[in-house]
This record gives structure tokens, sequence and C-alpha cells, in this order.
């Protein structure tokens, strides 16, 4: 018996390692950087000296692997995406009255885009991005995927792309932003071909009755295939 979990734990361990290999990482300590897991525990997951069990949903999620194939090797491998909830649209310089927004952010419908394995524990989502205010980075018609700011523990750095929403009496904008600042203040700049898209300077919006709020940072983007 003893024997039989040996082999099972190194079995484990070397369709590990393929994983991470099929998902174009080159090292285990990589790996470990980018999705923020202990750099020794991974490395004896990956070696075969201790078992994973606590974190194979995890590591499936993070290599686009079922747990099945992971843990049993049998199976499918690829998982089975669910997908991710577009909760709305975004668009620059649309004002709507609040009455007129999913405060729930329901979703209007799913992309095949499976959680960000960084940030399992935060709210993952997309927006259908309208217009040309970030047209450069996302064209109209495309989606950006998203995690909740509040719960992602992201801070703000310059070229973050961010889903922002300010209010201006009853009306609200919901819209996309690169961040920027100069060191003291920060600005919400537009990435568009259209020069009619200005900077937002966002501690000066609240000096004109307007408040501002990041909802989420862009983490990707997907878009539609057409034949």
């Amino acid at each position: 018996m003893m024997h039989d979990m040996e082999t099972d734990t190194f079995s484990q361990a070397a369709r590990l390692r393929q994983a991470r290999i099929d998902k174009g990482i080159k090292t285990a300590d990589e790996a470990a950087n980018r999705f923020g897991w202990n750099r020794h525990s991974y490395a004896q997951h990956e070696n075969g000296t201790r078992g994973y069990q606590r974190s194979l949903r995890n590591y499936a999620r993070a290599y686009g692997v079922s747990e099945t194939w992971l843990w049993f090797g049998s199976g499918q491998k690829e998982a089975a995406i669910d997908g991710l909830p577009v909760v709305g649209t975004i668009c620059a310089g649309s004002w709507l009255d609040t009455t007129l927004i999913d405060e729930d952010y329901s979703a209007i419908e799913t992309i095949p885009v499976a959680p960000d394995a960084r940030f399992l524990r935060a709210k993952q989502y997309a927006l259908l991005v309208q217009g040309d205010s970030m047209d450069k980075e996302f064209p109209d018609g495309s989606f950006v995927v998203c995690v909740d700011y509040d719960e992602s523990g992201l801070k703000k750095r310059n070229d973050m792309i961010v889903h922002v929403e300010q209010w201006r009496d009853d009306l609200r904008e919901i819209t996309l932003k690169a961040l920027r600042s100069d060191g003291q203040d920060w600005w919400l700049e537009p990435r568009s071909n259209n020069p009619a898209h200005k900077p937002i300077y966002m501690d000066g919006q609240a000096k004109e009755g307007h408040q501002i709020k990041i909802r989420g940072v862009v983490i990707g983007d997907y878009r539609r295939r057409s034949f």
C-alpha cells in the first residue's frame, strides 16, 4: 500500500509539472511568483515529496485542467469553462439615470473565460465595451475582464486600467480609464484615437460635486470570434 501511495504522489507531481509546462511557464519558481503560491511548498508538490490535495483546486484552475485529470490521471485533461458573467456595458461619456442601473450587477450573458487563479477569492466579472474612449486597448464590442478592486488586494499604480464609476447628482457614468499619477495626484486617462476624450483629475472631480470610485481592475479581455 505504501508503494502505491508513493506512486500516486509522484504521478500527481508529474502531471502538475506537465500542466505547468503546457501553460507555457518554464519553471516552478515562475509559476509560484505568477500565482502567489509559496515557492518552497510548490516545489515540493512538483517534485513529489509532498502531496497537494489541499491546493488541487487552485492548481487546476491556474493551469486550466480538470481536477480529475490532475489528481487521478483520468478523464478529460482540459477543464470545462463555465464562463464569467457579463454584468453590463461600459461607455465613457454616457451619463445614466441611477434608477436605470442594476445595482446588483445581474449577469446579462456569460463569456467563455475561466476565472483568474490569482484572484479566486475576489469577484470576477466582464463588461461589454462600447465607444472609443479606450479603443487603442479595447475596441468597441470587445469585453474587458475585471476583478473587484476592493477584494483584489491590488493597489493603484500607473497604467493600471480600471472600471470606474462617477456620480453627479442623480446621474452616473460607468467608464474605463488608465490610472496615471504625477507622484501626488491621480488622473484617469483615455487611451483613444479620438481627441475628444480628455483625462479626468480624480481629486478635482470631488470639488465639482462629483464622486469617483474604482470598482474593478482590468485583468484581461475577450473578443467574440468572427467567421
